[in-house]
């Protein structure tokens, strides 16, 4: 499991410093497809290791986030634009399905992905609903910030200062997210281009 497991993030989470100034594909959608729960862009993550001073892991990548009310499908493309995995979500359990089909399966979207990267954690029970410009309804948020339009720039929820930015009519197209632990710090951005 744990070999499956580092090949289908390897490439998602455990890619050298250097991927992060390669070029990033977004991925390409039919308009057709596009429904106003559609997002796609691109994603970079990053882990700074704060006892070594040093970056320690980096990845970016493109991803398609179509979210269907009840469940949520994520698709995780590579720079070149070729996909890695497919993240499915609903009430009962979350499932990550690699290009070759294995699957990894957890109760939460959080415990998977917890699960797939060695414990280190990736929000994305909190995206689901900070790519829309809300906060998630059943967790405290703390230092709330909203502009002139009642849109929201900041909060801190979840564990993770979340910034927001950019908005068009569906939500933010810029989103910069920081969790600070003791020994690692972890930042995840998202540009949403469609």
């Amino acid at each position: 499991m744990q070999v499956f497991l580092k090949k289908c993030l390897g490439a998602l989470f455990l890619s050298s410093v250097a991927l992060m100034s390669a070029c990033t594909l977004t991925p390409k959608v039919d308009d057709g497809q596009l429904t106003e729960e559609t997002r796609v862009g691109r994603f970079s993550v990053l882990s700074y290791d704060k006892r070594d001073n040093v970056n320690k892991d980096a990845v970016q990548g493109g991803f398609i986030w179509r979210d269907l009310g009840r469940t949520l499908e994520v698709d995780l493309t590579n720079p070149l634009g070729n996909t890695l995995a497919r993240v499915e979500v609903s009430d009962f359990q979350s499932v990550l399905i690699n290009s070759s089909g294995q699957r990894v399966v957890a109760p939460s979207p959080d415990d998977l992905m917890a699960k797939a990267l060695d414990g280190r954690p990736l929000p994305v029970s909190g995206l689901r609903y900070w790519v829309k410009g809300e906060l998630m309804p059943t967790t405290q948020a703390d230092n709330v910030e909203r502009d002139e339009q009642g849109r929201l720039l900041s909060v801190y929820q979840h564990g993770w200062q979340v910034n927001l930015s950019a908005y068009n009519i569906k939500g933010p197209t810029r989103l910069h997210l920081i969790r600070n632990e003791a020994v690692e710090r972890i930042t995840v951005r998202l540009t949403i281009d469609q």
